[in-house]
Formats: C-alpha cells, sequence, structure tokens
C-alpha cells in the first residue's frame, strides 16, 4: 500500500506500536504526539487516513480534525480511539470517521484503517 497514515497520540507507547503495525501493513506512516503537533501536520501534509486518540492535551482528536476540516474544506478519513464510547458534542462533524473503544488490537486497527480507504 502506498496510502499515508497520520498516528496522533500522546502515548508514546501506543502511537509507536500503531506506527510499526501499519509500517508492517505497507502504509507510509507519520506520528505525532499532540493535537496541535497532528493539525500542523495535516495542513501542509496530505494524508489518506488520521488515526487519532480522543483525548490529548492541548487540542483533542475531534478538534484536530474539525480544524483540519474547517482549513481545508475537506472530511478527512479518519480512525479516533478512545477510552469511552463517543458523546454526541464528540461526533458533530465527524459521523463519517470509524470510532473505536480501548483496548483496541492492533489487527482490528489495521481493518479500521483499510476500511476507511475502501
Amino acid at each position: 500500500m502506498n496510502a499515508r497514515v497520520l498516528v496522533v497520540d500522546d502515548e508514546v507507547h501506543l502511537a509507536a506500536a500503531a506506527a510499526q503495525r501499519l509500517t508492517d501493513e505497507g502504509f507510509k506512516v507519520d506520528v505525532a504526539h499532540d493535537g496541535e503537533e497532528g493539525l500542523e501536520k495535516l495542513v501542509t501534509g496530505a494524508y489518506d487516513v488520521v488515526v487519532t486518540d480522543v483525548s490529548m492535551p492541548i487540542l483533542s482528536g475531534p478538534e484536530m480534525l474539525n480544524r483540519a476540516q474547517a482549513q481545508s474544506g475537506t472530511l478527512q478519513r479518519c480512525v479516533i480511539v478512545g477510552g469511552y464510547a463517543p458523546d454526541a458534542a464528540s461526533v458533530k462533524g465527524l459521523e463519517h470517521a470509524c470510532w473505536m473503544v480501548r483496548p483496541v488490537s492492533l489487527p482490528d486497527l489495521v481493518a479500521a484503517v483499510k476500511a476507511q480507504l475502501s
């Protein structure tokens, strides 16, 4: 696969594990460790899918994705992972996203990314 994936998670070990597994699956992967860094990468790079944590310091995953959408005018294919099911406020503007509740297995994460590409 030549698809580019951005992994955004403030938990460094989780971001590294996801990035490694996605790389092993043939994706080109970049990593950011907070929503602000993720937003910067989203506005300056072209990614096919974003995998992001819901809750992060500075800027949450949903806020990051909504701001990127507002700046670019396009919907970002995304997988949003969190420790709890999303509430209505989190989902607003991101109804197209794949929402996953932790713990998420790496094979399930890869399958979710591939589903966003199909």
